[in-house]
């Protein structure tokens, strides 16, 4: 398959640097504008690609899915009131690793006094971010692009 990468599947590589212009579209794509040195290793630097490279349904978690934000925030929504997922499920999302505030793929917070579930992702060009509000059972997606 020509879109995988020659050393596929790709080890895990910590504190590597790589310079220029492709930083901004790399695996921090919100912090790597703002840093000198964007932290990838120079094995994954050939993944870094531009929107306008990218093949939707190759490579990335999303599978190439398109969706509105509000089908979006009624999914994300379903997932934690019980409708999608049960309970114990539920509560393997919401326990908390240690040292960290981020559970099995959901970030654990607190907004404006309120306990919230909240994963965020996208592709290069393409972000948003989802937030459900358990006590308040309301979710809200936003584009953060």
């Amino acid at each position: 398959m020509s879109f995988l990468p020659k050393n596929f599947p790709l080890k895990w590589f910590r504190q590597c640097s790589s310079r220029g212009t492709r930083r901004s579209y790399s695996t921090s794509p919100g912090l790597a504008p703002y840093l000198e040195d964007a932290r990838i290793s120079d094995e994954i630097l050939d993944l870094s690609v531009g929107p306008q490279e990218v093949l939707s349904s190759v490579g990335w978690t999303g599978g190439g899915i398109e969706s509105q934000m509000d089908d979006l925030a009624r999914v994300f929504k379903a997932m934690f009131d019980g409708t999608i997922l049960n309970q114990s499920t539920i509560d393997l999302f919401s326990e908390q690793a240690i040292g960290t505030s981020y559970a099995l793929g959901i970030q654990l917070s607190n907004r404006v006094g309120y306990r919230t579930f909240e994963h965020g992702g996208g592709v290069p060009g393409f972000r948003s971010h989802a937030r459900y509000f358990p006590d308040l059972d309301v979710a809200l997606l936003y584009p953060q692009t």
